[in-house]
């Protein structure tokens, strides 16, 4: 615009000039014949209302141009002020969501406190050292500095508890904030060994054989299995009980068996305890486990798919292998993780989840402002530090 308003300018200056020519050489040497003084005079005056003209829609569309920055301006701070009250309101959901759910496991463990007394009328309660809502502080696991004496510690302890046939639990619970209470629970095997800090075990990785990790995990499993029929009954299937498994049990034909027996007899089971498992072990290479994952999708095993490298297509291959959950770190979903070119991004991953029909469960979420960014992306269900750690159910009485 600015250029059409310099060349409307320049036209009607060199228009001004002739004109004044005109007349200079009329005053001077007469030639200049009154027809070519009135020419001269009209095309001066058409091209100056022209420039009139010109200039006026410039500044018509000038005026346009700043009411719309001006609206662009408010509408941007209206929007960094809707921003921030929606990020206090949300911050002060995530609070009321905390609350709620850990009340649903003070509830749950008050249900298996009243159900322990039932059973030992006598019994003294509080002598497993809880705290008054049957809540036991969580130690930070040993750390290397801790020596290899505590690693046999806990291994040792873990193979007694396998050979006895029991395992303390712990859950953490899983929040939906749309909701606003747990609409789940992660499963741990809550360890307590001799002399050495306690520690909740999701899944070992390590530091046993691959015999005593399957059993480990068809344990925790049947613990999980107990207590989601004891304590959540009829509220099982709203809160789903989620057991992590791995490779070991997959590759140990005996427990698999004994799971997926387990899920033929229950029914119910289907609705209420969850399997989870990397999600190499469901599309990996050559998909060694591929029958085994079979089996207990088709005897009604609900899947979550720890982790996620694919597009769209792929996932819902996996649903269609019995996958009814993403869970995904919070810091993954928020793209701060590296990852590789072709993989999704985290508002992509929600999209292709969306489109599949299933549901993402973001963990370790450790503050208000990781919740409020997925609470944008559209994810509800979060589990971590923010919301709770794993907390210890009473001892059971054996």
């Amino acid at each position: 615009m600015s250029r059409v308003a310099y060349i409307v300018v320049i036209a009607a200056s060199l228009a001004l000039l002739g004109y004044l020519g005109l007349l200079a050489l009329q005053m001077v040497e007469g030639r200049v014949t009154p027809l070519m003084i009135t020419a001269g005079l009209a095309a001066a005056v058409a091209v100056s209302l022209v420039s009139f003209l010109a200039c006026l829609v410039l500044l018509v569309r000038t005026s346009k141009s700043l009411a719309q920055q001006k609206d662009m301006l408010r509408a941007v701070d209206m929007a960094l002020r809707d921003y921030a009250t929606r990020a206090d309101q949300t911050t002060k959901t995530v609070s009321e969501v905390q609350a709620l759910a850990l009340r649903e496991l003070d509830a749950l463990k008050e249900r298996q406190f009243r159900r322990l007394e039932d059973e030992q009328p006598g019994s003294p309660s509080g002598t497993d050292g809880a705290l008054p809502n049957n809540v036991v502080p969580i130690s930070a696991p040993a750390r290397d500095a801790a020596g290899q004496a505590a690693k046999d510690g806990y291994r040792e302890f873990l193979k007694a508890a396998i050979g006895q046939g029991h395992l303390e639990v712990s859950l953490q619970p899983i929040v939906t904030v749309s909701r606003g209470e747990a609409s789940g629970f992660e499963v741990f095997a809550h360890v307590e060994a001799p002399g050495l800090p306690a520690r909740d075990i999701r899944r070992l990785e390590s530091g046993l054989d691959l015999q005593n990790r399957a059993a480990f995990e068809t344990l925790l499993f049947q613990q999980a299995v107990i207590a989601s029929r004891r304590e959540l009954g009829a509220d099982g299937e709203r809160m789903p009980l989620q057991v992590a498994i791995s490779n070991a049990l997959l590759q140990d034909a005996d427990a698999v068996t004994a799971v997926t027996e387990t899920y033929r007899k229950h029914p119910a089971l289907a609705g209420s305890l969850v399997l989870s498992l990397p999600v190499h072990l469901i599309n990996g290479a050559g998909r060694r486990h591929e029958y085994a994952i079979a089996r207990l999708a088709d005897a009604g095993a609900p899947l979550a798919m720890e982790g996620w490298r694919g597009n769209a297509k792929a996932l819902r291959e996996c649903v269609a292998r019995g996958v009814r959950y993403i869970k995904l770190p919070a810091d993954r979903l928020l793209d701060r993780e590296k990852r590789r070119n072709q993989d999704l991004s985290g508002a992509e991953i929600c999209e292709a989840a969306a489109l599949a029909s299933v549901d993402i469960v973001a963990t370790g979420v450790d503050t208000d402002e990781d919740a409020v960014c997925l609470i944008d992306l559209g994810i509800d269900m979060m589990a971590g530090e923010r919301f709770s750690g794993p907390r210890r159910l009473r001892r059971s009485a054996g």
